[in-house]
């Protein structure tokens, strides 16, 4: 039985999409189980109950629309309850402001920008965030940032579990 979220709209038609295109984390067949209660790994204002593998609230900034929506929908898939996007650095920092995340994935060249003041201010609220590009600029930031890695694109959704892990300590 097809779900929503096996067929996609192309104009004004759905089409189907073959099982050989829907992406599972490799060795994981249903969601997360979302009943162990971390605290420590819940946003300030969220109050909902989480998985305790994952961080409950990731911040992506990502300027192309395409692999923003494909890494939220990578990481709601691996169970992460609430993920925010931001294109921009000013959108970043309103979203900080509303709401604090447990772990962010900055991709570091932001069209006319970069994304050094947002994670200047992850670093002061110990937000731990890793850097996302394709033109290895983010190697050099490293030093000066607390950033946990860089992320090269083209990352596979898979890559993801292994970010999310260190978070928890099993790398």
């Amino acid at each position: 039985m097809m779900n929503k979220k096996d067929s996609v709209e192309v104009g004004a038609q759905r089409a189907t999409l073959p099982p050989s295109h829907l992406w599972k984390p490799p060795g994981l067949t249903e969601p997360l189980p979302q009943e162990n209660n971390c605290p420590e790994m819940q946003s300030l204002d969220d109050e909902t109950e989480t998985n305790c593998a994952y961080p409950a609230h990731v911040l992506v900034v990502e300027d192309s629309m395409i692999i923003a929506l494909d890494a939220e929908e990578a990481l709601l898939d691996l169970g992460v309850p609430k993920v925010t996007l931001a294109s921009s650095v000013k959108s970043a920092l309103e979203a900080i402001r509303e709401s604090r995340p447990d772990a962010a994935l900055l991709d570091f060249n932001l069209g006319y920008e970069s994304s050094e003041p947002i994670a200047e201010a992850l670093d002061r609220l110990d937000v731990p965030y890793w850097f996302v590009t394709g033109y290895g600029d983010a190697v050099a930031q490293l030093s000066q940032s607390h950033a946990r890695g860089v992320l090269q694109k083209p990352y596979l959704p898979a890559d993801f579990v292994s970010l999310l892990a260190q978070l928890r300590g099993h790398s």
